[in-house]
């Protein structure tokens, strides 16, 4: 039997609903973080980047729990890989990007902490139980959002795996599901994947310069 998309945004619903605490209790986490690294000026590309790649663990068993195993498979593996790249970066100070970058970055985690879709009743809800940490857009928002503010943390890899899955979910979210807040994923995807070209551009054209005034 063909999986509709209404059936799509019923699980969807569900999960943010059933789940509720759940996403709570990641706003609560994200806010802990959040005023740790403002506090203590915790700079530590490692533990901030873990901190963005673990809520697609959840994303990913709860799409399990729903029935749904293209996106329990999708998210299994991009949480693996992300926790990876994490694990293996070093545990140093990571320069933000350029200031549009950042702006941008900002408005995307903006998005995925106040995501409005899937939760019926009165709008403050949305700050504190939006579905972040449930469900794959609101997650990916936030996961480009650090991405754009932090450079990727300097990895190629994690750019390709966060762009690519944004894209993809972005795309389903507009053109399949039909929301048009998805726009924002995919608006965020395009200026993180410029945001590494046009920074691989210039290292190379540093690069030149070096070469070229080296004796």
């Amino acid at each position: 039997m063909p999986v509709t998309s209404d059936a799509i945004l019923a699980a969807a619903a569900a999960i943010a609903t059933e789940w509720r605490w759940l996403a709570i209790v990641w706003h609560a986490l994200l806010a802990l973080a959040l005023v740790a690294i403002l506090s203590c000026r915790v700079r530590d590309g490692r533990a901030i980047a873990m901190t963005a790649a673990l809520p697609f663990t959840t994303v990913a068993a709860l799409a399990w729990w729903s029935g749904n195993p293209f996106n329990g498979t999708v998210f299994t593996v991009i949480s693996i890989t992300l926790v990876t790249i994490a694990a293996r970066l070093p545990a140093s100070p990571i320069p933000t990007g350029a200031r549009s970058a950042v702006w941008a970055g900002a408005c995307c985690c903006a998005l995925a902490w106040s995501y409005p879709h899937f939760l019926s009743g009165t709008w403050t809800q949305y700050l504190y139980a939006a579905p972040f940490g449930l469900l794959p857009c609101p997650t990916l928002a936030f996961c480009v959002g650090v991405s754009l503010i932090l450079q990727s943390f300097g990895s190629a890899r994690w750019t390709i795996v966060v762009v690519t899955a944004a894209l993809t979910y972005g795309v389903i979210g507009v053109f399949a599901l039909g929301v048009a807040l998805d726009w924002a994923l995919i608006a965020g995807a395009v200026m993180l994947a410029w945001a590494a070209w046009d920074g691989v551009q210039q290292r190379d054209h540093r690069f030149l310069i070096h070469v070229r005034r080296t004796p």
